[in-house]
């Protein structure tokens, strides 16, 4: 396994490099292994540690192995890749997960994957803020956000609402097989309630504009930050779906620097008067 020629680059985020396996170990055939770049703070062992106290009610959070590595190893890597790969002693092994080829972004955080051929749709989300929105607000932090950078909206939120679950799916453009079988999971499911319950944090744009160092970050606002960068894929086939949720980061308290940054951008927006007219459902015009 630690042979880097039996290991090939395939894609990079803003925190990890992912490289397929080629090797012949029928361990390890479609599988890929995931390593921290170099600007990383958090390494993969706790990263494995953290996604795993999530698993008793996350079940379909991607299958992931921890596995030791050595620095000859990732030097090879770095070097093949050209990537700045973190020093690190363990990497995390996780299957390949492979998309239809045939992509449609709906939106920043929404992309349709399509296989004409067999009929196979996956539908990829980035759920963001799910969270209860502070009553004097006017807008949640997703639609803040959308405004402010003009981009297509389909807030998260929505999925929390059965009453708007249709309208959501129509506005995605599927075929009529499809805009059925995603709204019935949609429908059915406890998935993005269950998100919704672990991301939620009181007062949180509040406490993150009081924030100002690292030491007054508490836990479970990294444990909540770290859960809406999550992205989930659900996959429909003829009469089968299936869900897998990836990208659950535990966050570095250095973060906070960003959230505050951010939340200081969108302050006036949560509440400015020129933009009432594109109010959040929860909270109609008076």
């Amino acid at each position: 396994m630690n042979n880097p020629e039996h290991w090939t680059f395939l894609n990079k985020g803003k925190a990890n490099a992912i490289f397929k396996y080629i090797g012949d170990d029928m361990n390890y055939k479609g599988k890929v292994i995931r390593l921290r770049l170099a600007n990383q703070l958090v390494l993969s062992k706790e990263i494995f540690e953290f996604v795993n106290t999530f698993r008793p009610r996350l079940h379909h959070l991607i299958a992931m192995e921890l596995i030791p590595i050595s620095s000859d190893f990732l030097r090879a890597l770095a070097q093949e890749s050209g990537i700045a790969i973190k020093e690190d002693t363990h990497g995390i092994i996780m299957p390949l997960i492979e998309l239809p080829e045939q992509r449609k972004k709906v939106s920043k955080h929404i992309s349709l994957y399509t296989d004409s051929i067999n009929n196979h749709l996956t539908v990829e989300i980035k759920p963001k803020w799910l969270y209860s929105i502070p009553q004097n607000t006017t807008l949640c932090r997703n639609c803040a956000l959308n405004f402010y950078r003009d981009e297509e909206l389909l807030c998260s939120l929505d999925l929390l609402n059965p009453n708007l679950i249709t309208d959501w799916v129509d506005r995605l453009g599927l075929n009529e097989q499809h805009s059925e079988s995603l709204t019935h999971f949609l429908l059915s499911s406890d998935l993005f309630h269950i998100l919704f319950d672990l991301q939620n944090f009181k007062d949180i744009h509040e406490t993150i504009g009081k924030l100002n160092s690292e030491n007054e970050v508490p836990e479970e606002l990294v444990r909540s930050m770290a859960l809406k960068d999550v992205t989930v894929y659900i996959s429909l086939a003829e009469d089968d779906t299936k869900v897998t949720i990836i990208d659950l980061d535990k966050k570095h308290p250095s973060k906070f620097r960003h959230w505050k940054k951010q939340e200081e951008l969108l302050g006036d927006l949560y509440s400015q008067d020129s933009i009432l007219k594109k109010q959040c459902y929860r909270h109609p015009p008076v």
